[in-house]
């Protein structure tokens, strides 16, 4: 299906960006802690570490599975760009669990706090920005036996 004029996303994408809405509210409470307390720090860490196992992980690995895969054999941009995602989602995993160390330990710096939602917000605007698009255009019957 591709999308329509009033629906910029491909349906198999949908999903993917009520994810991304649902990542930047979480990177949001995460830079606004950062200015709290040591407590507020470490409960807003642990909350986002939480999301991110939760939901995050599950989502790169789909993306891995399921969007990548159609980039790998097209021109050079389109590698490029999927090896920015994966080299942005190991960066993103290893962060978060330098998070989650300081919550577990108590102590969260905010410096790192705000450097993961900032990653994280600007992985998801390159993916709906640069991504998507590039996948719409590209490879609408991949999204097509995905939706």
């Amino acid at each position: 299906m591709s999308p329509t004029p009033w629906n910029r996303r491909h349906p198999a994408l949908v999903p993917y960006t009520s994810d991304h809405h649902h990542g930047l509210a979480e990177s949001r409470r995460l830079k606004l802690a950062a200015g709290g307390g040591a407590a507020e720090r470490v409960a807003a860490a642990s909350r986002f570490c939480a999301f991110f196992r939760e939901d995050a992980a599950r989502h790169f690995a789909d993306e891995e599975a399921h969007l990548l895969p159609a980039l790998m054999d097209k021109g050079l941009a389109e590698r490029a760009m999927m090896v920015t995602i994966l080299e942005e989602h190991i960066e993103l995993r290893e962060l978060v669990d330098e998070l989650a160390r300081g919550a577990r330990a108590g102590d969260v710096d905010a410096h790192l706090m705000r450097k993961v939602a900032g990653a994280f917000g600007a992985h998801i605007r390159l993916e709906e920005r640069r991504l998507f698009p590039m996948l719409q255009r590209i490879a609408p019957a991949v999204l097509d036996s995905i939706a």
